[in-house]
């Protein structure tokens, strides 16, 4: 959900149970609401199952990917950072809910720069050594932001780029996270009470967030849902180091269709300097043909004219460029393209008189590539949705 998306940005996250929540209609009710905001197709039934389906990750995160809970990414905020930012937008969806939030008595710039001396001295890194945590730790947040907080808990949750700020000694940024700390402590108090009071529980909505936080990885994880940069979960390949040479000769006979290529095409492109020759002569083409509007054109000589017959292993030259031979491939048969400027400058208006059609090979790698792929998604989705029933089955008994 695009919400999710926009919100995820910063408590100490409850301990989780492996069984499944049990959500009033007040907690479904905010939930429907958010989801209704980004699709208006959406319905009560579906928050219910998202919320349901929800549990079910955080509770294989817990089991499979553990790491998943404090963080997702190195570089990035910790969870604790982004269920924070996120509490704070399911709060603020609610009009009849008050916030007066104190104001921050922000240390002076000599506090704040004894405050970051230690880190000064240190390196940015993704964990830090026991020495440096308890050195570290040693710097009390304490008085200023109203709960428990040191040095290495704030530096441990910010991102890389956050951390390096600090280890430069940012006491803006500084000033500003614990600003943020303070009035989540306030803010907490305040909306803590007041979803009590509608029947929602605020505990029970920092689990919500997580196991949403969690979702879009462990889809990913379980191989449903790609990853970034077209990367494939461990998951996912070792689906795929297991099937088998039947399973991709009976799939290439279902699917032959989706192997069907362009094998060679009958064209011819004519070329320009000038822009404007180049429309004057696409006029005239659509009117005739590309092969008479060449013949009433004088100016026109045979080193601005490319046709024949080119297939896929056609070698490209300074006639038939990379560049002219992929538009030739994706042309519609018998459509006079508009003029087009090349990447050499020119100008070009191309046809494609015929188009002949192969299909790869069942052993080609292409084949079996796509094939192993769309494989392992099945399996993955099939998979997964015979886990999760299992799950929601066990949960309901």
């Amino acid at each position: 959900m695009k919400w999710f998306i926009i919100f995820l940005v910063g408590v100490c996250l409850p301990a989780f149970a492996s069984e499944p929540l049990v959500f009033n209609q007040a907690t479904i009710k905010l939930l429907d609401q958010v989801y209704v905001n980004q699709n208006t197709r959406w319905n009560v039934e579906k928050t219910k199952q998202r919320l349901l389906e929800n549990q079910f990750l955080l509770a294989e995160a817990k089991r499979l990917k553990p790491e998943l809970i404090s963080r997702q990414s190195n570089v990035g905020f910790s969870n604790q950072v982004h269920v924070r930012e996120l509490l704070y937008a399911l709060v603020r969806t609610q009009q009849d809910i008050t916030l007066s939030l104190p104001v921050f008595k922000k240390p002076s710039h000599d506090q704040l720069t004894t405050m970051l001396a230690p880190a000064m001295s240190m390196t940015p890194a993704n964990t830090y050594t026991q020495t440096q945590v308890s050195r570290l730790s040693k710097v009390k947040f304490d008085s200023y932001v109203a709960k428990p907080l040191n040095l290495a808990e704030l530096l441990t949750e910010q991102s890389l780029q956050n951390r390096f700020r600090l280890h430069q000694g940012d006491t803006q940024l500084l000033a500003t996270l614990l600003t943020q700390h303070f009035e989540f402590v306030h803010f907490t108090q305040q909306a803590k009470k007041q979803l009590h009071n509608k029947g929602i529980e605020f505990e029970q909505l920092q689990q919500i967030a997580l196991a949403e936080l969690l979702r879009s990885p462990m889809l990913t994880y379980f191989g449903v849902q790609q990853q970034m940069h077209a990367e494939r979960s461990e998951f996912l390949e070792q689906i795929i180091a297991n099937i088998s040479k039947n399973e991709i000769t009976e799939y290439y006979r279902k699917h032959k269709q989706q192997f069907k290529y362009i094998s060679q095409v009958h064209a011819g492109a004519v070329k320009f300097t000038d822009a404007n020759q180049a429309h004057a002569f696409f006029e005239q083409a659509k009117v005739s043909d590309i092969a008479k509007a060449v013949g009433q054109d004088p100016s026109i000589n045979t080193s601005q004219i490319t046709k024949g017959i080119f297939t896929r292993k056609t070698p490209t030259n300074s006639v038939l460029s990379p560049w002219l031979k992929q538009l030739l491939f994706t042309l519609e048969v018998d459509s006079l393209s508009k003029p087009i400027r090349g990447a050499d400058n020119h100008w070009y208006v191309a046809k494609v008189s015929e188009k002949q059609f192969e299909y790869f090979p069942a052993d080609s790698e292409t084949v079996i590539y796509q094939a192993k792929l769309a494989i392992a998604q099945s399996k993955a989705l099939d998979g997964y949705q015979s886990k999760l029933a299992n799950w929601l089955e066990k949960a309901k008994g």
